[in-house]
Protein backbone atom coordinates (compact mmCIF):
# COMPACT_ATOMS: atom_id res chain seq x y z
CA UNK A 1 0.00 0.00 0.00
CA UNK A 2 1.52 3.46 -1.17
CA UNK A 3 1.73 5.97 1.53
CA UNK A 4 0.49 9.17 1.53
CA UNK A 5 2.20 12.79 1.25
CA UNK A 6 1.52 15.19 4.25
CA UNK A 7 1.73 19.02 2.67
CA UNK A 8 3.66 21.25 4.71
CA UNK A 9 3.47 24.94 5.15
CA UNK A 10 4.97 26.80 7.19
CA UNK A 11 2.61 29.86 7.96
CA UNK A 12 5.58 32.92 7.64
CA UNK A 13 7.34 30.85 5.18
CA UNK A 14 8.79 31.88 1.72
CA UNK A 15 5.22 31.81 -0.20
CA UNK A 16 3.43 34.09 2.82
CA UNK A 17 6.25 36.94 2.06
CA UNK A 18 5.86 36.61 -1.60
CA UNK A 19 2.18 35.87 -2.11
CA UNK A 20 0.70 37.92 0.53
CA UNK A 21 2.53 41.71 0.22
CA UNK A 22 1.65 40.98 -4.14
CA UNK A 23 -2.19 40.69 -3.21
CA UNK A 24 -1.67 43.69 -1.02
CA UNK A 25 -0.04 45.49 -3.71
CA UNK A 26 -2.80 44.36 -6.03
CA UNK A 27 -5.51 45.74 -4.06
CA UNK A 28 -3.46 49.18 -3.29
CA UNK A 29 -3.67 49.63 -6.95
CA UNK A 30 -7.00 48.62 -7.42
CA UNK A 31 -7.98 51.45 -5.09
CA UNK A 32 -6.19 54.21 -6.87
CA UNK A 33 -8.26 56.33 -9.69
CA UNK A 34 -4.95 57.05 -11.42
CA UNK A 35 -4.97 53.47 -13.30
CA UNK A 36 -8.25 53.37 -14.10
CA UNK A 37 -8.03 56.91 -15.99
CA UNK A 38 -5.22 55.85 -17.76
CA UNK A 39 -5.31 52.23 -18.55
CA UNK A 40 -9.43 52.07 -18.89
CA UNK A 41 -9.91 48.38 -17.23
CA UNK A 42 -7.16 48.07 -15.76
CA UNK A 43 -8.71 48.04 -11.83
CA UNK A 44 -11.38 45.05 -12.56
CA UNK A 45 -7.99 42.79 -13.68
CA UNK A 46 -5.49 43.91 -10.56
CA UNK A 47 -8.85 43.06 -8.31
CA UNK A 48 -9.01 39.96 -10.06
CA UNK A 49 -4.98 38.96 -9.62
CA UNK A 50 -5.67 40.06 -6.09
CA UNK A 51 -8.13 37.59 -5.46
CA UNK A 52 -6.64 34.94 -7.95
CA UNK A 53 -3.39 34.84 -5.55
CA UNK A 54 -5.25 34.69 -2.25
CA UNK A 55 -7.04 31.68 -3.43
CA UNK A 56 -4.47 29.90 -4.47
CA UNK A 57 -2.65 31.17 -1.39
CA UNK A 58 -5.68 29.48 0.99
CA UNK A 59 -6.91 26.64 -1.17
CA UNK A 60 -3.88 24.30 -0.20
CA UNK A 61 -6.01 23.64 3.05
CA UNK A 62 -8.76 22.57 0.84
CA UNK A 63 -7.33 20.23 -1.76
CA UNK A 64 -4.98 18.84 -0.14
CA UNK A 65 -5.93 15.28 2.37
CA UNK A 66 -3.36 16.56 4.56
CA UNK A 67 -2.04 18.93 6.10
CA UNK A 68 0.45 20.38 8.91
CA UNK A 69 0.61 24.12 9.07
CA UNK A 70 2.71 25.83 11.69
CA UNK A 71 4.69 28.79 12.83
CA UNK A 72 6.26 29.52 16.79
CA UNK A 73 3.04 29.92 18.28
CA UNK A 74 1.06 26.98 17.29
CA UNK A 75 0.11 24.03 14.67
CA UNK A 76 -3.07 23.34 12.56
CA UNK A 77 -3.32 19.54 11.70
CA UNK A 78 -5.62 18.26 9.22
CA UNK A 79 -5.78 14.65 8.36
CA UNK A 80 -8.78 13.85 7.02
CA UNK A 81 -12.08 15.24 6.37
CA UNK A 82 -12.74 19.16 5.99
CA UNK A 83 -11.71 20.67 8.97
CA UNK A 84 -8.60 20.91 10.39
CA UNK A 85 -7.41 21.23 14.29
CA UNK A 86 -6.02 24.14 15.70
CA UNK A 87 -3.41 24.06 18.83
CA UNK A 88 -1.30 26.63 20.29
CA UNK A 89 2.19 24.97 21.40
CA UNK A 90 2.10 26.28 25.19
CA UNK A 91 -1.25 25.03 25.99
CA UNK A 92 -0.05 21.28 24.90
CA UNK A 93 0.96 19.32 27.83
CA UNK A 94 1.87 15.73 25.46
CA UNK A 95 2.37 14.92 22.26
CA UNK A 96 2.77 10.74 21.60
CA UNK A 97 3.58 9.17 18.25
CA UNK A 98 3.09 5.72 17.48
CA UNK A 99 2.20 3.33 14.38
CA UNK A 100 -1.10 4.24 14.12
CA UNK A 101 -2.04 7.48 15.61
CA UNK A 102 -0.65 10.88 16.73
CA UNK A 103 -1.86 12.41 19.99
CA UNK A 104 -2.04 15.23 21.24
CA UNK A 105 -3.20 15.88 25.44
CA UNK A 106 -3.35 20.08 26.03
CA UNK A 107 -3.14 21.39 28.90
CA UNK A 108 -6.41 20.48 30.88
CA UNK A 109 -6.79 17.15 29.63
CA UNK A 110 -8.70 17.78 25.98
CA UNK A 111 -7.21 14.57 23.57
CA UNK A 112 -7.48 15.03 19.80
CA UNK A 113 -6.05 11.74 17.81
CA UNK A 114 -5.41 11.49 14.05
CA UNK A 115 -4.67 8.25 11.95
CA UNK A 116 -1.31 8.26 10.86
CA UNK A 117 -0.93 5.07 9.57
CA UNK A 118 -1.60 6.08 5.80
CA UNK A 119 1.27 8.32 6.62
CA UNK A 120 5.11 8.26 5.03
CA UNK A 121 8.11 7.69 8.01
CA UNK A 122 9.42 10.71 6.46
CA UNK A 123 6.28 12.87 7.58
CA UNK A 124 5.92 11.28 10.75
CA UNK A 125 9.65 12.25 11.64
CA UNK A 126 8.63 16.17 10.24
CA UNK A 127 5.70 16.16 12.39
CA UNK A 128 7.94 14.61 15.65
CA UNK A 129 10.31 17.16 14.68
CA UNK A 130 7.76 20.14 14.43
CA UNK A 131 6.58 19.17 18.15
CA UNK A 132 9.86 18.41 19.31
CA UNK A 133 11.64 21.89 17.97
CA UNK A 134 8.29 24.21 19.39
CA UNK A 135 6.75 22.22 22.18
CA UNK A 136 8.22 21.60 25.79
CA UNK A 137 11.07 19.00 25.38
CA UNK A 138 9.88 17.59 28.69
CA UNK A 139 6.33 17.02 27.23
CA UNK A 140 7.72 15.54 24.09
CA UNK A 141 7.29 11.83 23.83
CA UNK A 142 7.50 9.93 20.39
CA UNK A 143 7.04 6.80 20.77
CA UNK A 144 9.67 3.77 19.41
CA UNK A 145 7.07 1.99 17.68
CA UNK A 146 7.53 3.84 14.40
Amino acid sequence: MQKKKVLFHKIHGRSSKILIPLALVCLVLYGVDYFNDMFGRFDSVLLFSAHLILLIFWSRMIFYKSVVSWNKLGVNIKMKGFYGKQFTFDKIRSVEITDSELMIIERYGKTSNFDIRQISMEDRERIANIFDRYCTASYFALKSGF
